[in-house]
């Protein structure tokens, strides 16, 4: 049996979240657990609050022993240089905290999910869905 790994989530939304568990899930049956106490003691809702408290988060990681520490932010921008600026900023603030993973959308989530959602149904279709609106991402996920 392989090793299960712990991870803790912390982002500002639910989206991200729920997006992270379906990925890992499909890509990595039986291999990541969400650890629950993280969970509930480290919430944010807005991107100022993620901003904020990351180091707090890095902290709980160590103290709770996670493997991993998921950290989503939106970048709100496709603009490469101010990713890259984000980008930079949280690696600084993580470089000596092992096992980071920055998740920094730079489109909506419902594009990940449209991913996810056509890799279920049509596994071999690779046509690129950025060039689709928020508004059809959000019709082809929610309906």
């Amino acid at each position: 049996m392989s090793q299960v790994l712990l991870y803790g989530f912390f982002g500002e939304d639910v989206a991200q979240r729920t997006f992270l568990a379906h990925y890992l899930k499909n890509q990595y049956p039986d291999t990541f657990l969400e650890d629950e106490e993280f969970r509930w003691q480290i919430k944010v809702s807005r991107r100022s609050q993620v901003d904020a408290f990351l180091p707090a988060a890095l902290l709980q990681k160590a103290k709770l022993g996670l493997d991993v520490l998921f950290v989503g932010r939106d970048t709100d921008t496709s603009h490469h240089p101010a990713v890259l600026d984000l980008r930079k900023q949280f690696s600084a603030t993580c470089k000596n905290h092992q096992s980071v993973v920055l998740m920094l959308p730079v489109q909506c989530i419902e594009h990940w999910f449209w991913y996810i959602k056509r890799k279920r149904e049509d596994p071999g279709k690779r046509t690129p869905l950025e060039t689709f609106s928020r508004t059809e991402a959000k019709r082809a996920i929610y309906g």
